[in-house]
């Protein structure tokens, strides 16, 4: 798996299937960490597995096979939800 560095998040955003077969699917601004920039991890409460909500149209995109790696930088983060 690919570090994120420079800030950043690397995020799996939760799909909202579309009722239609065809349409493609479309994200919710919400997601799940998957990893955190070494210096994001020292100066916050945020682990692995919380919820985060962030603007999609900030993240970086990056071809990984079949999906995609979603980067999110930390001061586009608009709340967390801790996992419990």
């Amino acid at each position: 798996m690919i570090q994120p560095v420079n800030g950043h998040l690397l995020i799996d955003p939760i799909k909202h299937e579309g009722f239609i077969a065809t349409q493609s699917d479309t994200y919710e601004e919400v997601g799940i960490v998957k990893e955190i920039a070494k210096e994001i991890s020292l100066s916050s409460e945020l682990q692995v597995g919380d919820k985060v909500y962030f603007d999609s149209w900030l993240a970086a995109k990056f071809p990984n096979g079949k999906d995609f790696y979603w980067m999110v930088k930390w001061e586009d983060i608009r709340a967390i939800e801790h996992v419990e």
